[in-house]
């Protein structure tokens, strides 16, 4: 990277500007490409350890707060006449 830098400032002193475009385009791409692997790895991480943390707890809350509920309570039909 040092190099395309030196060759970016070369580019500039001796006036070949499309040189120089092409060697900052690349200069660029190679930091926002740096940037968003970074970024990747980081929510990735995020994802993957929010998710091991939930995924495996200990309490099951599957059947949380229906205590003496009946599966007919929930048929989905609406209990109202019409």
């Amino acid at each position: 990277m040092t190099q395309s830098v030196a060759d970016l400032i070369n580019n500039i002193e001796n006036g070949t500007l499309a040189d120089a475009e092409q060697v900052f385009k690349d200069i660029m791409d190679v930091k926002a490409g740096s940037a968003l692997d970074a970024y990747r790895q980081e929510i990735a991480a995020n994802v993957f350890n929010n998710a091991s943390e939930e995924d495996f707890s200990d309490e099951d809350d599957s059947d949380e707060g229906f205590e003496g509920e009946s599966e007919e309570d929930f048929s989905g039909e609406d209990d109202a006449e019409i």
